[in-house]
């Protein structure tokens, strides 16, 4: 059996220990590298941590001066105004008592009702037909915020052209509107 043997140069001798110990440094800089970079990583969460709870506690400090702005707005008059009753069964919701209000001809509203934890989302989407004058009045009183509505969708169009009426009613607009309004806090 023969035996292999390797002999190196002192010149291959140098430049194997170099290589090793390159791998060896740079294997050595990669773990510290990824260390760092994962205690860099934690302490920006926690920064992030920390200031999410400082937020939190001064939200929670807030509590009772927002509990009576709250009982403020339930006690004035001149703020209730700017929120919506809950509609009886069966009735319209906001829109729907202003096309009534102004002489529209409401087809159908639907009214949803959304409790977001903060307040209580009331949403009416209303298909109503009504001559160009009830419009302005119902855009007018939407806009004066009594009570704050915000149109989120308005479609109008005009009934002869779409041939839902005759032509004997000139100004005649079928509109189909959505809107937001807030139930008053309780």
């Amino acid at each position: 059996m023969t035996r292999f043997v390797i002999t190196l140069t002192a010149m291959q001798q140098r430049a194997l220990t170099l290589g090793l110990t390159a791998i060896l440094i740079s294997t050595v800089l990669w773990f510290g590298y990824s260390f760092v970079a994962a205690q860099w990583e934690h302490h920006k969460r926690v920064v992030l941590l920390v200031r999410e709870l400082s937020a939190g506690r001064a939200l929670v400090e807030q509590i009772p001066e927002m509990q009576q702005r709250l009982a403020r707005v339930a006690a004035s008059t001149r703020l209730q105004k700017l929120f919506v009753a809950k509609p009886a069964a069966g009735q319209p919701g906001p829109l729907g008592q202003l096309v009534v209000k102004y002489g529209g001809s409401l087809s159908q509203s639907k009214v949803t009702y959304l409790d977001t934890g903060t307040d209580i989302e009331c949403d009416e989407e209303a298909y109503f037909t009504a001559d160009i004058t009830a419009l302005t009045h119902i855009l007018y009183v939407i806009r004066s915020s009594e009570p704050l509505l915000i149109i989120h969708r308005m479609n109008i169009e005009d009934v002869e052209a779409i041939g839902l009426g005759p032509r004997t009613t000139p100004n005649r607009l079928q509109v189909d509107m959505t809107v937001t309004g807030f139930e008053a806090p309780k």
